[in-house]
């Protein structure tokens, strides 16, 4: 067909077509591009986020245990009050992140587990009173023999359901990566496609 031009405008009908190709080529690969990268920033901050709350958790009920430990072992009423007041406040601290983390989409793993961390911590609770109670009137050594005994047992399993969550969340986190790397290779396969349907002729 283009026999019936000159050879310049052969040429430049030649050249515009590489043109046009490349700037589709240029076009696509830009877009498969940003939406790889858009992917991989979403997925990256909802890992972070879910590990932040975990992390949260966890700190949270390392300092209500050693904080109600502590106050079990002190005789001055000051220092019993702060460290109820550490347990208290910890303990708040650990209710909102139970309840954001709840909030987020979860697997069915995911769900069980923080339902047990919720519960065991709820089990812990009228110990942890209990303990106070007895510390408060200075029966330190009922205090301890309660956190030593029934308290101890709720709070490794606690501990236990806390490491377990984080566990989760590392492997949620490297089944996105996974995700997010297959539809990379898919996407340049797309591309692959496009720039041998856009060659020119």
């Amino acid at each position: 067909m283009l026999l019936q031009y000159r050879i310049g405008t052969r040429l430049g009908i030649g050249f515009g077509a590489v043109l046009a190709a490349a700037v589709a080529a240029f076009a696509a690969a830009t877009f498969i591009g940003l939406q790889g990268q858009a992917a991989t920033h979403d997925s990256a901050e909802e890992s972070a986020q879910r590990i932040n709350l975990v992390s949260a958790m966890r700190e949270a009920e390392l300092v209500m245990v050693s904080s109600i430990r502590s106050a079990g072992l002190q005789t001055d009423g000051a220092a019993i009050n702060a460290d109820v007041a550490a347990y208290r406040a910890a303990g708040k601290a650990i209710q909102s992140s139970e309840n954001e983390f709840s909030a987020l989409p979860l697997s069915d793993a995911e769900r069980a587990t923080l339902a047990n961390i919720t519960q065991l911590r709820k089990d812990a609770a009228p110990l942890v009173e209990d303990a106070i109670k007895f510390t408060m009137a200075m029966a330190g050594d009922q205090a301890a023999k309660l956190l030593n005994e029934q308290f101890s047992a709720v709070e490794k399993r606690w501990a236990a359901e806390l490491s377990k969550l984080a566990d989760l969340q590392r492997e949620r986190a490297a089944h996105a990566r996974e995700a997010i790397a297959r539809a990379n290779r898919q996407r340049l396969l797309a591309l692959g496609a496009l720039l041998l349907l856009v060659r020119p002729p």
